[in-house]
């Protein structure tokens, strides 16, 4: 079976967030299962190519327009990659979607509508044609577009990462698309004096699927639905809730290079010599008390209103329990302001507004518990990671945490993880009193916890198993 994974990321060439790792794992895992899966992007600035690759000159029709495109065909990690060129859109631009400063490109629509447009040509004149186009996010939905309008050929697979990004534009930059008026309102992405594409994909997508089961559920209700829980509810015989996986080659506390000491569940004493050089790193007091961790973006989704806005925040109440805390992160210029002003009064808070992957895995290595309060969480990582390395997550009762997370019970000694109920700053506090209680009077329960959690797998080879079915749905074959 041939598929073509359509994305604006892909990890290690071209990554803004979670997107591009998930993708690269997915093709990976596609072409263990004998998928002849291949993966195209933009070649954005500086994206080191072999020489003398092989280069395939595409015809791209674009509603009254005709461009021509270079594709060439690249391989990452045994996966084949093919880079769409144009210097204009994608080559001369430092970022993915912003600018230096933050801010979109002006011309977003018209780039990620090339990139689409790239991928149905392929489908339809490549000298390799892919037979089911995946899709992923609202860069790439007006592929789903151009397939619709061609009644369904190539079949589509659109898979949701996060609802909270729809890809909404102007409507007088529809004819950038190469789709009319009158096809734009048949094809449901018009609403009001809008463009929003990834409702065009919810609309028109063979099969839809996004990062977890629970996610699927969420997103179907006014709360977690941005405005599409209706059209989603009403897709959602053809919607599906696909787990993703994690590497396990990258996140392993045995073989892990990051670490002062690997260790196993056999010897997970040796967790407490990753601790205390943390704690020495970090610039923290060392005085048994649990350590607790944050690796995460500073942005409201992930529950730093809950933790330092006004007027009752967590954070503060938090750091006068027996605990220690180091967060690591960078986001929104407010939560980074306040970290830091808190940093300077607590000398039980570390904090490092940064990017640092050496320090990432530290913390998971060295960290008692993971902290994740997120308001939303499509599928979530970190708290796989957390539970690979023994380290304890804590986390909202959303999406994806309800699928990997399973809840302690205290009196059979059975789960890996507690969650914070209610969602509120007081929950917060509450829960992370009665697990500080609990780590210094019950050693031999919290050894438990981390064991059992570091018994949990969570492999993308069953999520593609799951991707391949959905393939084989859309293509109308069992083979």
């Amino acid at each position: 079976m041939r598929v073509l994974l359509v994305t604006s990321e892909f990890t290690p060439l071209a990554k803004a967030g979670g997107l591009g790792d998930a993708v690269a794992a997915l093709a990976g895992a596609l072409r263990a299962q004998d998928v002849d899966a291949r993966v195209l992007l933009p070649r954005y600035q500086g994206m080191e190519v072999p020489e003398s690759p092989k280069v395939e000159e595409l015809k791209i029709t674009m509603g009254s327009h005709t461009l021509w495109a270079r594709i060439l065909h690249v391989e990452v990690d045994r996966v084949p990659v093919l880079l769409l060129e144009h210097p204009l859109l994608f080559g001369s631009r430092k970022g993915i979607y912003t600018t230096t400063d933050h801010r979109d490109f002006p011309d977003n629509l018209f780039r990620f509508s090339f990139l689409s447009a790239a991928a149905y040509a392929l489908a339809r004149h490549g000298t390799w044609r892919p037979e089911v186009l995946h899709c992923h996010d609202w860069p790439t939905a007006p592929a789903v577009l151009y397939s619709a309008r061609a009644g369904g050929d190539p079949p589509t697979v659109f898979t949701i990462h996060n609802l909270g990004y729809q890809g909404v534009f102007p409507l007088h930059q529809l004819p950038t698309m190469g789709i009319t008026r009158e096809e734009a309102e048949r094809l449901d992405i018009v609403t009001g004096e809008a463009i929003n594409l990834l409702r065009g994909a919810v609309v028109n997508a063979d099969l839809l699927t996004t990062v977890s089961p629970t996610y699927a559920k969420e997103i179907q209700t006014p709360e977690f639905g941005y405005g599409l829980e209706t059209i989603l509810r009403e897709r959602g015989e053809r919607l599906r809730g696909i787990l993703n996986g994690m590497d396990y080659d990258l996140w392993n506390p045995e073989t892990d290079p990051h670490l002062p000491v690997q260790y196993s569940i056999e010897t997970l004493e040796r967790k407490e010599e990753v601790k205390r050089h943390l704690l020495s790193l970090a610039g923290l007091p060392d005085r048994g008390r649990p350590l607790v961790g944050m690796v995460t973006r500073l942005v409201h989704q992930k529950g730093l209103g809950l933790l330092c806005d006004p007027p009752d925040p967590a954070l503060p109440q938090l750091l006068r329990l027996p605990l220690t805390m180091i967060v690591l992160g960078t986001g929104e210029r407010r939560f980074e302001e306040y970290l830091r002003a808190l940093a300077s009064q607590y000398p039980n808070l570390s904090v490092h507004i940064t990017f640092d992957e050496h320090l990432a895995h530290l913390i998971e290595g060295g960290a008692d518990f993971f902290l994740m309060p997120s308001l939303y969480e499509p599928c979530g990582l970190n708290q796989m990671y957390s539970l690979a390395y023994g380290t304890i997550p804590v986390v909202s009762r959303r999406g994806g945490l309800v699928d990997t997370v399973e809840e302690v019970d205290i009196r059979k000694g059975s789960g890996t993880g507690f969650f914070i109920d209610p969602l509120t700053p007081h929950g917060i506090v509450e829960t992370m009193r009665r697990i500080c209680e609990l780590y210094l009077t019950s050693p031999d329960l919290i050894r438990t916890i981390r064991e059992n959690g570091m018994r949990r797998r969570f492999l993308w080879e069953d999520a593609a198993r799951s991707y391949i079915s959905c393939y084989r749905e859309v293509r109308g074959s069992s083979d």
